[in-house]
């Protein structure tokens, strides 16, 4: 009886710690030590050091080099201590607590997935006050879908069949945005300086322009033969011609421009470009577009101007560049779309848009896009839209971001649930575990789900694939079985949704980077300094060393383990990884043969796509699979002695 008494504290300390792995690593690891004192024995460290001794060589290099790199040597203390410190005596605590720490992780996600439908952001919520509160924080600079180094952020609502008229509103304000000196641009190595002159007034002084810098007007009719004039005074630190065209007057939907050849010299001098635009010009915008210059350019007094009425009449405003929001429409040209241009104080202020057209009509959900120019910060709430043509009923938001919760990224969410959730399929193999293993793999799952990574989707789909059959008594294990165990597994996974965003090498629209192209940059980068590499920089610097031209914003890490440790890391970064990956294979395969192989082999599927074996709660979980190998190995044999 006292035996057991004392076994209560520490099944209730174990699974304290197991239930810590997805929601707070750290937290794990402690209490997994207080588990280990309790025991009064020291951890096996043996096969850790082992399998960590590769990192000698990159943090060797870097302390040669005088910047030791604090994110390798954090990697290996802290995988060595999570090897160490992560085992398991009794499956059945461990998961209880596995269950438990899986179910309020679904659970948050879940509830982050319905606030999120009030939100308009392409990312997890910074804080949980801000999903709450129901107001999206927007930086124009932040990761996300980007054309020509534009952010842009969709928002999509299911229409009823028949929708033709839509009407949205929402409330903005700004945190930051572009300067009325300031000019439009796609190129982020344009730098804009704002510059008092001897006179006191000012002027902007641009440099680095490799492509045109833009103003953007509206008029109130259709542009088609209307007269319009630019003009500004300039001047350059050296004297220059800019290239052909590189002054124009322009629109499009269609396509018309006239433009000069800019000039400038060393003292300020007028410049004026005129045009005046076909009648086949149906739109009601155009842009006054300079560049590209070579070297550093000055500009001030800029005017645009129609000709009414006999007279030149300034076009006011001249719309800044700083938000807009537009609803793509098939067929339409991009000018051509419904479009409100937002242009937002410090004080809330209500806008609305109102789309009307018959395409929509065919359309079963409308994804309105908000376009933020380099600078601009700005904050939503109230997003609000409704049908106004009678619909049989209003249009449904759909969740605004993938679920990452408290994590850094959804894709930490996920792969940490898919590799927790492999790991209770072996935790299910101990005695009496059964259920609590299916139930935890059943809200990891939930969770991958909830998390939209692919990647995830193909581990713990892997995963279940190899080690769900192994729950089946060795003599019911049937190829027809195994067959239709796979089956129920593939079509749980398209279930959830992931057929649709399976492509995971190739781009999803033209605007998206293919995996192909990250990992041959990842490449170029290993290549540009094989010993050393780049740093956690290598690839966006790489990217733009290779692709100067390309208008996407750089990606920011490899998408691949092993390609994104050769970049950061050079050669040795690469020895280091690939040693670790060997050695997890090895220790799985002496502890638990074929099932171990298949629990390392999930986890580093997902790593062909994404860098997640090193982050805490994704190692946790593989370390914790792996301890308990040893028990599903002592079921299995017990399972064939008896059968």
């Amino acid at each position: 009886m006292q035996r057991r008494d004392r076994k209560t504290p520490r099944d209730a300390l174990a699974a304290a710690a197991a239930a810590a792995v997805p929601l707070f690593p750290p937290a794990a690891l402690l209490l997994a030590a207080a588990l280990h004192t309790s025991r009064r024995r020291l951890p096996p460290l043996r096969p850790w050091l082992v399998a960590w001794a590769g990192f000698v060589l990159p943090i060797g290099v870097s302390l040669v080099g005088g910047a030791p790199d604090p994110d390798l040597i954090l990697q290996a203390v802290g995988g060595i201590a999570i090897g160490a410190l992560f085992t398991v005596r009794r499956a059945r605590a461990v998961l209880i607590g596995l269950t438990i720490g899986l179910a309020i992780l679904a659970a948050a996600a879940g509830l982050e997935r319905e606030l999120s439908r009030a939100l308009w952001s392409d990312a997890a919520p910074r804080s949980a006050v801000e999903l709450l509160r129901g107001v999206s924080a927007l930086d124009a600079n932040s990761p996300g879908w980007r054309r020509n180094d534009v952010r842009i952020v969709p928002k999509t609502w299911r229409l009823a069949e028949g929708t033709t008229q839509l009407e949205l509103s929402f409330d903005a304000r700004t945190l930051a945005s572009s300067e009325p000196w300031q000019w439009y641009t796609n190129s982020p190595r344009t730098t804009q300086e704002l510059v008092a002159d001897d006179a006191g007034g000012t002027f902007t002084r641009i440099a680095g322009s490799e492509r045109p810098i833009v103003r953007r007007a509206r008029v109130e009719r259709p542009i088609g033969g209307t007269r319009v004039r630019a003009s500004f005074d300039t001047r350059a630190s050296a004297s220059l011609t800019g290239e052909p065209c590189s002054v124009q007057l322009r629109t499009f939907a269609p396509s018309f421009h006239g433009c000069e050849t800019l000039v400038a010299g060393a003292e300020w001098a007028r410049y004026a470009v005129e045009y005046t635009f076909p009648a086949a010009a149906s739109g009601r915008a155009f842009e006054l577009a300079i560049g590209p210059v070579p070297g550093e350019l000055e500009l001030r007094d800029v005017r645009i101007e129609t000709f009414l009425d006999g007279d030149w009449i300034t076009v006011d405003p001249v719309e800044p560049a700083g938000a807009h929001v537009r609803l793509p429409v098939p067929s339409e040209h991009l000018f051509a779309h419904p479009t409100l241009h937002v242009d937002p104080t410090p004080d809330w202020q209500r806008f609305t848009l109102v789309a009307e057209h018959e395409a929509l009509a065919s359309l079963d959900r409308a994804t309105f896009l908000l376009h933020l120019e380099s600078g601009t910060r700005l904050e939503l709430r109230n997003v609000t839209l409704r049908a106004t043509d009678g619909a049989r009923r209003q249009p449904l938001a759909t969740p605004t971001a993938r679920s990452g919760v408290w994590l850094d990224h959804p894709n930490t969410l996920g792969h940490t649930a898919a590799a927790l959730g492999a790991t209770a399929l072996v935790l299910a193999l101990g005695r009496g575990a059964a259920r609590w293993g299916l139930l935890a793999f059943a809200f990891a799952v939930a969770c991958v789900f909830l998390s939209g990574s692919r990647a995830a989707w193909l581990g713990v789909a892997l995963a279940g694939v190899w080690l769900l059959p192994l729950l089946v008594p060795a003599r019911l294990r049937t190829p027809g079985r195994l067959v239709a165990a796979a089956i129920v597994v593939g079509l749980a996974v398209a279930g959830g949704g992931a057929i649709d965003r399976f492509d995971l090498t190739a781009s999803q629209d033209g605007n998206t980077i293919a995996r192909t192209e990250i990992w041959a940059t990842a490449v170029a980068a290993w290549r540009h300094d094989p010993l050393r590499g780049g740093g956690p920089d290598a690839i966006s610097a790489a990217w733009v060393r290779e692709r100067p031209d390309d208008g996407r914003s750089a990606p920011a890490h490899a998408h691949n383990l092993w390609l994104g440790y050769a970049a950061a890391y050079g050669t040795p970064g690469l020895v280091a990884i690939a040693w670790l990956s060997v050695v997890l294979f090895v220790i799985a395969w002496r502890r638990g043969g074929p099932t171990g192989v298949g629990l390392v082999a999930a986890v580093m599927l997902m790593n062909v796509f994404d860098l997640t074996l090193t982050s805490a709660g994704v190692l946790a979980a593989v370390v914790l699979g792996l301890a308990a190998l040893p028990l599903a190995s002592a079921r299995d044999r017990r399972r064939e002695a008896s059968g």
